[in-house]
């Protein structure tokens, strides 16, 4: 077979600070671009406190009806042919109303660690789930702030700081790990940001977002550590 290899390279030096491009899509009928400004805001204001500054483009709407809830597989026909349209000058966020099948209720997920940057093609992208963050048609902006930064993160290259069991965590030495031989309190193997708490159940990139209850006592998820941060101010599209 002939497989083509491409390779995203930046030279010269690092920029400080870094900014990076972003173009914003949504899809269906229930919410509009307006809906999601606020969460947007919540995502540049997490990246500004990290370094990182996100110019952030006007949302794009995108109203074709099969693309109003799409599997979270990138090499699904209908979710390729969606993450395609995406800008190959910008880290595409497409902000899809539901998830179709089994995939409905994630609160989003991305085309790879990292994803396709400066191409268009399949990976060029990360899915955002509107309805996994509504109550009624209300959106939690902060909620899909931080599930909109944590996926970017991933397209940019950075894994989960601690991984659903405890016991397998990202390459950085600088993040904190949270062991399940030590955390998993209910024993249920699965760990919580409420049982990792203070062992980086606040960092934008562990697994799985605070509970509604430590969400309206005010627990967000928004810090990255210094080798995190590092990681994307080197990110081929960064300028």
């Amino acid at each position: 077979t002939n497989d083509r290899v491409s390779i995203a390279l930046r030279t010269g030096s690092t920029p400080s600070p870094a900014t990076i491009l972003i173009q914003p899509y949504i899809t269906g009928t229930t919410w509009s671009a307006g809906d999601i400004s606020a969460a947007l805001n919540v995502m540049s204001n997490i990246y500004s406190a990290n370094g990182i500054t996100l110019t952030i483009n006007n949302t794009i709407t995108i109203s074709d009806t099969q693309y109003a809830a799409v599997s979270g597989t990138f090499t699904d026909p209908t979710t390729s042919a969606l993450v395609t349209q995406g800008s190959t000058a910008a880290v595409n966020l497409f902000f899809i109303e539901d998830y179709s099948g089994s995939w409905s209720g994630i609160l989003g997920n991305a085309a790879g660690i990292p994803g396709s940057m400066g191409i268009a093609n399949s990976w060029n992208g990360v899915l955002n789930s509107l309805s996994a963050h509504a109550s009624g048609t209300t959106l939690d902006s902060q909620l899909l702030g931080e599930t909109a930064a944590h996926e970017m993160g991933h397209q940019l290259g950075l894994f989960h700081t601690t991984e659903t069991g405890g016991t397998v965590f990202d390459i950085l030495n600088d993040t904190a790990e949270c062991l399940a031989s030590n955390k998993d309190f209910d024993r249920n193997g699965k760990m919580s940001a409420e049982e990792c708490e203070g062992y980086g159940g606040d960092n934008l990139m562990f697994w799985t977002a605070w509970n509604t209850s430590s969400r309206s006592a005010g627990k967000k998820q928004e810090t990255l550590s210094s080798h995190q941060q590092h990681v994307l101010t080197y990110s081929p599209i960064a300028k």
